[in-house]
């Protein structure tokens, strides 16, 4: 369409093919008023920008909804740190006290068999 600009080859065209004749008039319009096609071009931008905007926000609502998984998985793991530690230091306790026990029991035993 817009290689052959020419009423010569317009024509040749338009009679070879009756169906364009409206997209020429399109075409011949707007090199008579390029405002509309501005407009259109203007509109498609816009359309485009929304586009690209939807789009980088879906991106960043993904990489949020990443960083929340990793978050909740660091806090898994940190919670699952906390209560082996709390199970050892329980254990350590139990020993301490077993430990504590068996000693007031060996200070017993010393003072009763005369063991220093």
């Amino acid at each position: 369409f817009l290689i052959k600009g020419d009423a010569e080859s317009v024509m040749k065209l338009i009679e070879a093919y009756p169906e364009f004749i409206d997209i020429y008039k399109e075409i011949a319009e707007f090199r008579r008023d390029p405002k509309e096609l501005i407009g259109m071009f203007s509109e498609a931008l816009l359309e485009l920008d929304r586009n690209t905007e939807r789009y980088m926000i879906d991106e960043l609502k993904e990489d949020v909804e990443k960083a929340e998984a990793e978050r909740d998985a660091a806090i898994a793991d940190r919670d699952t740190a906390i209560a082996d530690r709390d199970t050892a230091i329980s254990s350590l306790n139990v020993e301490r006290q077993r430990g504590d026990e068996l000693e007031e029991k060996l200070g017993r035993y010393r003072d009763k068999f005369g063991e220093k």
